[in-house]
């Protein structure tokens, strides 16, 4: 079977021997399914042409009062945004850490399943809020994506 080009590898770049932008297809498809499910956290309701309902927006909720209650309805929206736009995957588990230090902290570990490819795995992200940052910003401290076979 032929290898078929699912989307654009961000950030865009020419460096594969294919014209056009590198893409990930077929060939790597844990690797998109994890860019689809950062996507879909990342972006926020209303950013999507389209779709406003599109996306978990985490970056909303670093700005929160750290509390259980923020946490459930964190680990909900993320369970409700991807059963609706990724239904071939199946969440396993939701995790969800808050923190009140000196800069507010987020991280979510979402283990899941995917049947059709028989394959389990795992996909962490976090993000902070510096505190005092002259822009006050939400940004991505990191990425962890920890592939676990299958």
């Amino acid at each position: 079977m032929a290898d078929i080009n699912y989307t654009v590898k961000f950030p865009l770049t020419f460096e594969s021997e294919e014209p056009g932008h590198d893409s990930i297809g077929s060939d790597r498809l844990i690797e998109l399914i994890h860019f689809n499910m950062k996507n879909i956290l990342l972006c926020c309701a209303g950013e999507r042409t389209f779709d406003e309902d599109f996306g978990a927006c985490l970056a909303k909720f670093v700005f929160e009062p750290m509390t259980q209650i923020v946490a459930d309805e964190l680990k909900y929206t993320v369970e409700q945004q991807l059963e609706s736009y990724l239904p071939y995957v199946y969440i396993n588990n939701v995790s969800v850490v808050l923190s009140e230090e000196e800069s507010m902290f987020l991280a979510v570990r979402i283990e899941f399943t995917v049947a059709q490819i028989n394959l389990t795995d795992v996909l962490e992200i976090s993000l902070e809020q510096i505190v005092g940052s002259p822009f006050a910003t939400s940004e991505i401290r990191d990425l962890v994506t920890d592939y676990q076979g299958g």
